[in-house]
């Protein structure tokens, strides 16, 4: 059996692939780490998507550090990771200096206030992210209100998932003044 694309990807090859899908392909947390090593210097791939790979925090710590100097990333979709506060800090710290990702989703995971607070301190920095995924994961209203305070800041987020009722009431009364 040959290659699979996202493995040449890895190693180096793959300079022309654009989107990689392994979505429930279990790669877990060492899969994403060569995932995050390969982004480092690609610069073609826009999309990513691993929803539920079990990739925890330190796949998304390391898909973090890939982010700090990849600019060509334009989606990245780690719904239903297992990512908790830890992972979703790493993310935001480094969506500070990231400028190519537009859409982050994060659903699904357990990032939970210190998560959504991290994230939401990014958003003032952040220039480039537009849309922003973070419904199911237990986000109460200190998340909320540091998401809200985030979003006051940011003039690039078109569109934020959160699908909590107290958070997402937290934040439509931010939006409607």
């Amino acid at each position: 059996m040959g290659r699979r694309p996202w493995q040449t990807f890895c190693s180096g090859g793959g300079q022309r692939l654009s989107s990689i899908v392994l979505n429930g392909s279990d790669i877990g947390p060492a899969g994403a780490t060569v995932l995050g090593k390969a982004l480092q210097v690609n610069s073609t791939l826009t999309k990513l998507h691993l929803t539920q790979n079990a990739i925890a925090d330190a796949g998304a710590t390391a898909l973090a550090e890939a982010l700090r100097s990849n600019t060509t990333l334009k989606s990245l979709d780690i719904e239903s990771n297992s990512i908790g506060a830890q992972g979703a800090s790493a993310l935001a710290e480094a969506l500070k200096v990231n400028k190519g990702l537009t859409q982050l989703h994060l659903s699904d995971n357990s990032i939970g206030d210190a998560g959504a607070s991290a994230l939401g301190q990014c958003l003032v920095e952040n220039s480039t992210l537009k849309a922003l995924w973070l419904d199911g994961n237990k986000i109460g209203v200190s998340g909320g209100a540091a998401l809200s305070s985030g979003l006051g800041a940011n003039k690039t987020i078109e569109t934020i998932h959160l699908g909590t009722p107290r958070v997402g009431s937290t934040i439509h009364v931010y939006l409607d003044k």
